[in-house]
């Protein structure tokens, strides 16, 4: 990056993180105590993760909505509604991603986030089975109820499966034309059913997860939020390290399995979509106008400029990239900033990781 526009960023993000910091004079550093660290994770936890679990939730329903009122129009101006809609739901999902732990993580064997995204539990590409899946449904006799959906494997449900029925048609052709599209769900009533109970489960799963940050967590009486504020988690795990070790997963996931070229393949929305996760872990360390402190704040505060510098500088590179849909430049940016948060960001925080770094999945 040329040292202007470098300078630039840096001087105009320097700008947003002092503005967000709350009885802070514009020229004084934030102190670097476990206090203002207490601060700013509670901040991170309401105004970045709290609000993107409550999000997803809601476009999930949304989603749902549209899912049945197409069935009921069957129409192309409808097939685009919940086209869109699901571009929406795919979108806020790579936000909430980052944050894949507590009532996302929520079992070892069958955790809420893989019947969400299968992609993010190996890396492989489920679309042959989702493909397979809706077309021998459509053509069984099997009631399609919420049972039959609940007791659906994680390889056959979620943002794949739902991409797969509404962005193609199940016959061999797998052809994207609105009209074959809407055809199909015309001449095969199960495929509606199949769509519908698909958009159900994305549904239920939101919810519970939301429910988990805000009422109750699985297996607790209090709500993860509380859980988590409180250092009260059952592995005895710092909630920061927890934090900052799941975004670097993602960002390992993200690269390693080459998301961008893999995900989204019959949408062709994954760089869209990484935008997203690269905008989420900007606010997660510069904040909003609602941010008291930011992580950027404390690492200024300390003096590490130079690490804000280059984390500033891996973000741009990374927007710049997925713009440009060149997903070699992708893969270094995200390689770059997957180290950024392996070692500056913990560092400059005081964060012990104490863990040995791998795939994350």
């Amino acid at each position: 990056m040329r040292p202007a526009v470098r300078q630039t960023l840096v001087v105009g993000l320097v700008a947003a993180i002092m503005s967000t910091s709350c009885g802070v004079r514009p020229n004084d550093p934030v102190v670097a105590s476990s206090g203002n660290l207490a601060i700013a994770l509670a901040n991170a936890i309401d105004i970045s993760v709290i609000p993107r679990v409550a999000a997803f939730r809601a476009e999930a329903e949304t989603f749902e909505q549209a899912a049945q009122d197409f069935c009921v129009d069957l129409d192309e101006p409808a097939l685009a509604t919940l086209q869109a809609q699901w571009i929406v739901l795919f979108e806020q999902w790579y936000r909430l991603a980052i944050f894949n732990f507590g009532p996302l993580d929520d079992n070892i064997i069958f955790p809420q986030y893989s019947f969400i995204d299968s992609l993010r539990v190996r890396g492989t590409d489920y679309l042959a089975t989702v493909r397979d899946e809706i077309s021998a449904n459509m053509a069984s006799m099997v009631t399609l109820d919420e049972a039959f959906f609940d007791a659906q494997t994680f390889d056959n449900v979620g943002l794949l499966a739902l991409e797969s029925a509404v962005f193609e048609r199940a016959s061999m052709d797998h052809s994207q034309l609105p009209a074959d599209i809407v055809g199909e769900y015309a001449g095969a009533p199960r495929k509606c059913e199949i769509l519908e109970g698909l958009a159900r489960q994305i549904a239920k799963r939101a919810q519970i997860v939301e429910d988990g940050w805000k009422i109750e967590a699985p297996f607790e009486n209090d709500p993860y939020r509380t859980l988590f504020l409180t250092a009260d988690l059952d592995d005895e795990t710092e909630p920061l390290t927890l934090l900052l070790v799941t975004v670097q997963e993602f960002l390992d996931h993200l690269h390693r399995r080459h998301v961008v070229t893999t995900a989204a393949a019959v949408s062709d929305h994954a760089y869209e979509a990484v935008a997203e996760t690269i905008d989420e872990i900007e606010t997660l360390l510069v904040g909003t106008d609602e941010t008291e402190i930011s992580f950027f704040a404390l690492m200024l505060g300390a003096g590490h400029d130079a690490v804000v510098d280059d984390l500033i500088e891996n973000i741009a590179a990374a927007r710049a990239a997925l713009v440009a849909r060149d997903a070699g430049d992708v893969e270094d940016a995200l390689v770059a900033l997957d180290g950024n948060f392996k070692r500056e960001v913990p560092d400059s925080l005081e964060v012990n990781l104490g863990i040995n770094f791998s795939d994350g999945d």
